[in-house]
């Protein structure tokens, strides 16, 4: 994802520096097509935010800590953050 895609996500999400925003709101002002991604965007994450709050499934929880103690005894040597990351991901999603 190049960093123009990631714009309206940052900007939706209010990570964007404040020359950036200035930037964008502009961009934003002369072009409509970015304008309906913007709100539709806005209406997905809306959805998002409703749904509801649930626990993973214990087994699922167990799964990816297994896996992840076993990664870590296998790669001692080695150091491979996104997998961590991954497995960190898993269990947010969850």
């Amino acid at each position: 994802m190049s960093k123009k895609d990631t714009r309206t996500i940052a900007y939706i999400f209010n990570e964007m520096d404040p020359s950036e925003e200035v930037e964008f709101l502009r961009e934003l002002e002369n072009n409509s097509n970015l304008l309906i991604e913007v709100e539709t965007l806005r209406n997905v994450n809306g959805q998002f935010n409703n749904l509801p709050k649930m626990d993973p499934p214990k087994h699922i929880v167990k799964s990816v800590q297994d896996f992840a103690k076993n990664q870590k005894k296998n790669t001692l040597t080695k150091h491979s953050p996104p997998l961590y990351l991954a497995v960190a991901a898993v269990i947010v999603i969850g």
